[in-house]
Order: C-alpha cells, then structure tokens, then sequence
C-alpha cells in the first residue's frame, strides 16, 4: 500500500505512515511543529584565579 500524502510505500495494518506521518483511518497530516531558537546565553562562565590549583600544576610541570 502507498501513502496517499507523500507516495511512500507503508505496510497494510499501518495507521501512520513512517515517512510523513499521514492518518490513513483519519485522512489528515499532523500538524508541523514550531520550531523557536533561542540565541541568548543563558549562563556566562568567567575563569577565576585558583591559587591551589595554579600551584599543583606548577610543581607536577617542574617534575616532568
């Protein structure tokens, strides 16, 4: 059987078709979804000044 939406081949006991997602039982097409981006940032990370960790790093540099 074809889908008489977008023309995919669907299987007989199907209700929806894979492809659109046509209702063959209802005869509609499900209804496209909003899509909303949002661009703003919503968390800024500022690097802090780690004192213990500046000097671990510094000593295990001095080893190696």
């Amino acid at each position: 059987m074809f889908c008489k939406n977008c023309g995919a081949e669907i299987n007989d006991d199907a209700r929806f078709c894979p492809n659109c997602g046509y209702d063959k039982e209802g005869g509609s097409a499900p209804k496209a979804k909003k899509v909303e981006e949002d661009n703003e940032v919503k968390l800024h990370v500022t690097p802090t000044f780690n004192l213990p960790y500046k000097l671990i790093c510094s000593i295990g540099r001095a080893f190696l």
